[in-house]
């Protein structure tokens, strides 16, 4: 009889890609969240939860426990670094945190930090 697997659903759930959208990674940033200071986790906020340098740190920590992200990092430095490819056709890669996930893991695990994220909203 097969056995059924059942997803765990990521507690921050979290995407990157590629600027190309060939890779593109699902992942649970929880991890992060635990490690970050009060002062990085607010960044993150400030920047809207993804699409800046902030967010790129948060899939970069990651990115030695995520078999899938360290791939994704591969393919944008085989596709920038490759023979042939020019400055223009260089590509980067965006990672965007689920913001309702953020908040809710921060009310129930880092209530000061959430208190200062929940002042900048107004």
């Amino acid at each position: 009889m097969p056995t059924s697997v059942v997803a765990t659903p990521f507690v921050i759930e979290a995407e990157v890609h590629s600027d190309d959208h060939v890779i593109e990674v699902s992942f649970d940033a929880e991890a992060w969240f635990t490690s970050a200071t009060d002062e990085e986790i607010i960044e993150l906020a400030e920047t809207g939860w993804g699409g800046d340098y902030a967010a790129d740190d948060v899939a970069q920590s990651l990115e030695e426990f995520n078999l899938e992200i360290e791939q994704l990092f591969d393919y944008v430095f085989i596709r920038n670094h490759g023979g042939g490819n020019t400055r223009r056709d260089a590509i980067g890669f965006e990672v965007h945190i689920k913001e309702e996930d953020a908040l809710e893991w921060l009310k129930n695990n880092r209530a000061s930090v959430y208190a200062a994220t929940e002042r900048m909203r107004g």
